[in-house]
């Protein structure tokens, strides 16, 4: 059952639908409402649970059943970190450090990849004698360790914390359970931290991932909002060029967010669609574009491209946004991703990786 929810998370079962008169859309397949054991949940479990769903972190243990009681095994967890903070993930990779973890094992061999780029990235380790226990149940101090050690500010913090007074906690984790009991108020309790008490899923939704961003409302919350554009525009044209052919225009049209453009920006941005693609840059929606008759009336099909931002988010440190996007010129000739994912060093942003991409 475990393999069945992760797995079918891992897929973000989506299907693409196209709205009368608007872009193609990705609709996630489960919600809260989708599982029987949630109807009597309160409104905030129903919303985490929901927020978990849409990132595609985690899945119900059946097809009807969430099991907000059953604990989570260390698979699991690694799976959701990795996504979380968008680890670069090799999912072709079939050997492990760990002798327990083997790629062709029925019960945990999907979730090979994602624990050896959390080895790697110094986020998790084994239980020790080269062991993993993949299968194991995720320990609340376990828990606390992970969530600092994912966050590279927050590792940084518990280099500097004294460790937790507690005698339910182990050593090497006190110092991670301190910092994390002040992060993270869903970690807190009245009385010992019960450090190797197994987590069940309901803490588990609970936990918000330390890089997921807040999202965006203004565009001005972009450092460097020039290349940040400029990268997300090569990237979305990139993707099925057999669309751009005939072009007159590229129109960027930011969804749900204050448009704050600088004339300065605007230049600069214009400029470079104009060498690099010969076209002329505008800010219109796709009702825009069709009541200013940048459309073909017979085939429906715009005169240009529209890069629809649907959403974009940014963590905390300002170094790590993703981005869902889509590339549109027809009803039946539009591409898309759900999770673009760039990092920014020196004043410039790159393209780290593309999650959920679709065509339609």
């Amino acid at each position: 059952m475990r393999k069945y929810a992760v797995i079918i998370g891992l897929c973000l079962a989506f299907a693409t639908v196209l709205p009368a008169g608007g872009l193609p859309r990705v609709e996630a397949a489960k919600s809260s409402a989708d599982y029987k054991d949630l109807s009597t949940a309160d409104a905030k479990t129903k919303q985490q649970v929901d927020t978990g769903l849409a990132l595609g972190l985690f899945q119900g243990v059946t097809e009807d059943r969430f099991g907000l009681n059953e604990t989570v095994n260390r698979a699991e967890l690694a799976i959701m970190v990795a996504l979380a903070v968008h680890l670069r993930v090799d999912v072709s990779r079939d050997v492990s450090h760990y002798d327990d973890v083997q790629a062709n094992d029925p019960d945990y061999g999907y979730a090979l990849p994602y624990i050896e780029a959390l080895q790697e990235a110094g986020i998790i380790d084994g239980s020790g004698a080269n062991r993993f226990e993949p299968g194991g149940d995720v320990t609340r101090e376990q828990l606390a360790v992970i969530l600092i050690r994912s966050s590279s500010k927050h590792e940084k913090e518990a280099q500097l914390t004294g460790g937790v007074n507690d005698p339910t906690v182990s050593d090497y984790a006190k110092p991670y359970v301190a910092l994390a009991l002040q992060k993270y108020e869903f970690l807190r309790t009245d009385g010992n931290f019960e450090g190797t008490k197994s987590i069940e899923r309901r803490m588990y939704c609970g936990c918000k991932p330390p890089d997921a961003g807040k999202l965006v409302q203004s565009l001005d919350a972009i450092p460097d909002k020039v290349p940040f554009f400029i990268r997300v525009f090569d990237k979305l044209m990139s993707l099925d060029s057999a669309l751009n052919g005939n072009m007159k225009f590229i129109s960027i049209y930011v969804k749900n967010v204050q448009n704050d453009w600088t004339e300065e920006e605007r230049t600069q941005l214009a400029a470079y669609v104009e060498q690099k693609y010969g076209v002329e840059l505008l800010y219109y929606s796709h009702e825009q574009l069709v009541s200013h008759q940048w459309i073909n009336e017979q085939t429906k099909s715009l005169q240009g491209i529209l890069l629809q931002i649907e959403k974009i988010r940014i963590d905390e440190s300002g170094t790590v946004a993703t981005v869902a996007g889509a590339k549109y010129r027809s009803p039946k000739g539009a591409v898309g991703t759900e999770q673009l994912i760039l990092k920014r060093e020196n004043n410039d942003w790159a393209i780290h990786e593309m999650k959920g991409s679709w065509i339609s």
